[in-house]
């Protein structure tokens, strides 16, 4: 399953496709309410971890700086979010979810478990558990930013050679 006629392991594209295919349907069911996968991400990591600085979310969620901000400017032109002067760094804001941002998260929350359920509940609990852990496992494993990534590719290369 995880192979071509070549012989050659796809799970990387295999993963991508389920990506794809899952943030696919994930957007066209928010789309409704105005909002994409991009914007419940930013919408989920101020709901958890409170307000906080664009650098902070282009970390957590790993997006570059132009994603970050396109996206904080849709959610704040919607009245999701807004940005206000850091407290003591008067050269940085920090995004606010609003009290619209927290019900319409509340709402896209709900959309997004029907979507969840739609797309993997067919798997069972027990395998969907499996699926999770071994994903989890994996994202831990795997190198964060660019330069890690570039790092571990040219250690692959070197040790090749």
């Amino acid at each position: 399953m995880c192979e071509s006629r070549s012989g050659v392991r796809l799970t990387g594209l295999l993963l991508q496709i389920a990506h794809q295919r899952s943030r696919r349907a994930l957007n066209h069911t928010l789309h409704d309410l105005g909002l994409e996968a991009r914007h419940l991400g930013v919408l989920a990591a101020l709901s958890t971890s409170g307000p906080m600085i664009h650098r902070r979310l282009m970390y957590l969620l790993e997006m570059d700086r132009s994603s970050t901000t396109y996206t904080v400017d849709d959610l704040e032109r919607a009245g999701l979010v807004e940005r206000r002067r850091h407290a003591t760094d008067r050269r940085a804001f920090e995004v606010h979810l609003t009290d619209a941002g927290r019900a319409t998260l509340e709402r896209a929350w709900s959309l997004a478990r029907e979507v969840d359920e739609r797309l993997f509940g067919r798997l069972g609990d027990a395998k969907r558990e499996q699926l999770d852990t071994l994903l989890r496992e994996l994202v831990d494993g795997m190198p964060k930013g660019v330069e890690e990534v570039r790092r571990e590719v040219r250690g692959a290369r070197e040790a090749a050679r």
